[in-house]
Parts: structure tokens; sequence; C-alpha cells
């Protein structure tokens, strides 16, 4: 397409621009005119600021000369016035220096007095001490005034206590004296009671004296033991005759309950004489009578409330009488009687005991409640008649014996009833 270039411009062209290029550039061509006025308009607008500022800096500059000024002068005065306080600074620091100078001598001062106030108070110090001494020294002389006066009191105590003992020691001699004479006279005594006792009994002796222990004659009714006899001996006025005892038939101990009556009780004593016993009568029994006319002692006889051990035959005037004995356990004492109830209550084994020694004989019977309800064993070495046990009753009573004369190593037994009633 050819593009016109206007007055004095080329001919026509060809190009590859198009008409809407065209347009769309005269476009920017004026957008960048506008711009290049109003930019235009901004610049006058800046150049007119630019003055204005121009002008207010002048007004600035001189207000700075005219401060400049100032200060300068200001300054002038400074330095007047720091030259000023300068000098009143050295004048303060003299002063100062004087001062410190008076204020050392006052310190001095000060100390001179301390040291004064010091020395003061310790001179007022001892003088107090010194006061109190002498007052403790006032003090003590009053107490050891005191303490003279209770000693001269107490020597005086002392004296009239001296006075006194002395009285009473002079007594005490005195009662010594009479205490002395007693005591010789109680001496003499003595040995002459020892002296009456060793004449009457000479002590133990192997062979009869002749002669009393001081070799004078033999006193009636004097004794001595016979040490090789064992045997106490008198002398008779003529001869030595066995006394009252001797070893063999002296009592001890041993002997009360043996061949001599045992405290008792239930003995007679002197109320019942008359009452339950015989009174004295002259024709009562007396000693000549015994062996003659009474038994005299014998240490075999029996008594009624003790066992007794018969060793020979005894025949009996009247029935002996046997005790019964219920049983409550399981066990046939012998010594507690020869009958014996038992009731049964469940198997049982029985027991015997003290049994006659082999070669005497031991017999009892045995009335069982019973027997037959529950399983009852005899004791060891039982034998029935045709060795066959009886057969008990379940709901009454069976009566049994039983004997032995080896000591229980074998037992006779026989029925004596079966279901009795």
């Amino acid at each position: 397409m050819a593009i016109y270039r206007g007055v004095g411009g080329a001919g026509d062209i060809t190009s590859g621009i198009t008409l809407n290029e065209v347009t769309e550039l005269t476009l920017r061509a004026e957008t960048a005119s506008d711009e290049a006025a109003a930019s235009a308009a901004a610049a006058a607008a800046s150049e007119a600021g630019v003055t204005a500022d121009a002008t207010a800096a002048a007004s600035s500059a001189t207000a700075a000369a005219s401060s400049a000024t100032d200060s300068a002068a200001s300054a002038a005065a400074a330095a007047s016035s720091v030259s000023s306080a300068a000098t009143s600074a050295t004048n303060s620091a003299n002063s100062a220096t004087a001062s410190a100078t008076s204020a050392s001598a006052s310190a001095t001062s000060a100390t001179n007095s301390a040291n004064s106030a010091t020395a003061s108070a310790t001179s007022a110090t001892s003088s107090a001490s010194s006061a109190t001494a002498s007052a403790n020294s006032a003090t003590t002389a009053t107490t050891q005034a005191t303490n003279a006066s209770n000693s001269a009191s107490a020597a005086a105590t002392s004296a009239t206590a001296s006075a006194n003992s002395a009285t009473a020691a002079a007594t005490s001699a005195s009662n010594a004296s009479g205490y002395a004479t007693d005591a010789s006279n109680s001496a003499n005594a003595a040995a002459a009671s020892y002296d009456s006792f060793d004449d009457r009994y000479l002590g133990a002796k192997a062979s009869a004296p002749s002669t009393d222990n001081d070799g004078n004659a033999l006193l009636t009714g004097a004794l001595y033991w016979n040490s090789t006899s064992n045997g106490l001996f008198i002398w008779t006025g003529s001869a030595w005759s066995s006394a009252a005892f001797d070893v063999g038939t002296a009592l001890f101990d041993a002997d009360i309950g043996v061949t001599v009556q045992a405290y008792d009780a239930t003995i007679l004593n002197d109320a019942d004489i008359g009452v339950t016993v015989q009174g004295y009568d002259a024709t009562i029994l007396n000693d000549a009578d015994i062996g003659v006319t009474v038994q005299a002692y014998d240490a075999d006889t029996t008594k009624n409330d003790v066992a007794n051990t018969f060793t020979a035959a005894q025949t009996f005037g009247a029935s002996v009488v046997e005790k019964k004995v219920a049983m409550g356990a399981n066990n046939i004492d012998l010594s507690a009687g020869n009958y014996f109830t038992y009731t049964l209550s469940g198997a049982q084994t029985l027991t015997v005991s003290n049994v006659a020694s082999s070669g005497s004989v031991s017999a009892f019977i045995l009335e069982v409640t019973n027997g037959g309800s529950a399983a009852l064993t005899f004791f060891s070495g039982v034998t029935w008649a045709a060795a066959t046990a009886p057969t008990l009753t379940a709901a009454g009573v069976d009566t049994l014996a039983f004997f032995t004369t080896d000591g229980g190593t074998t037992w006779r037994a026989f029925v004596l009833g079966l279901g009795m009633a």
C-alpha cells in the first residue's frame, strides 16, 4: 500500500504497514504530545516553587547571619562567664583547702578530747573500783567481826560442853570401875559355873574315869559318854551305871509312827480325861501290869484305819464285810474293794490293779450292766470254763467272778448269773 508522506515527501512507496497500524501510531503520538505538555506545565510550576524557595533561603541566610552575630556575642559573654567561673572555682578550691585544714585541726582536737574523755572514764572506773573495794573491805571487816563474835560464843559453848564431858567422863570412869568389878565377878561366877558343869558332865571317854576332869573325886550323879560302847553312864556314888538311853535305844525321827505313836489330832488331851476316857483311878493299870495283865506294845499289832498284812492264819468271829465299788473308769482297783459294778456305754477294755503277789489270792466279783451292748474286752490272763467266754446281756445285768493265785498272770473266771434283773 502507498503512504503519503506529505509535501516534499517521497512518492508513494509500498510497505507492509496497514492503515490500522498508522492510526495506532498516530494515537500514540498524540498521547505523547499530551504528556509532554503536562510535563512542561509541571516544570513551570516547579520553577516557580524553586524561585520561592530561593527567596526563602535568602531570608534564612540573613536570619542565620544575624543569629551567628548573636551567637558570637553570646560566645564572648560565655567566655567571660567561663573566666569568671574559673576564678570562682579557684577561690572555692582555696576555701575548700582552708576548710579541710580547719577540719583536720578540728578532728585532731576531737581526738585529743576523746582521749581525754577516755582517760577521765578510766580514772572514774578506777575510782569506782576503789570505792567498791573499800565497801567490800568494810563488809568483810563486819563479817569477820560477826564471825569472831560467833567463834567466841562457840568457844564458850565448847568450854561448857568440855566441862560437861569431863564430868561425864569422870562418871563413866567411875561406872567403868564398877563394871569392871561386875565383869570380874561374872567371870569368876562363869568359871565356877563351868567348873561345876565340868565336874558333873565329864565328856566323852573311851573308858570309865576314876576322877573328874580336875583330878578330884567323882560327884554322885556325874555323867560321861562312853565312846566305845556309845552309851551314857552315871556315877551312883560307888560305880558307873548305864543311864537312861544309848544309841541303840534312843528315839529318833525315823521311829515316829514306827515304834512310837505319831502325832494325831484325834489323840486324847487333858479335856478328854473323865469325859471320853477314864479318869485317874488307883486301881487302873500301871507299868507293872504291862505284859502281865495287859498286852505289851507290839509293832505288829493291827489297826483298823490302815492296811494290815497278816502273816499267820486269822480266825474271825464274825463275817467279813466287803466294800461295793461303783467303777467310774475302766480300771478294777483291788485296793478299793472286792465287789465292783460297771455299766458299759461303748467299746471298752478293762484293766485290774493292786493285785496280790504270787502265792497270795486276789478275788473279786464284777457286776456288769449292758455288757453285751458293745465290745467288752477283759484284762489279760482271763480263762473261762471250757475256754469259752460267755455271751453277755445287751440290756440287763450279768454277774461274774474272778480270782488269781499267781499275781494276775492267770485269772480264773466264772459266770455267777446272766440276764439277772
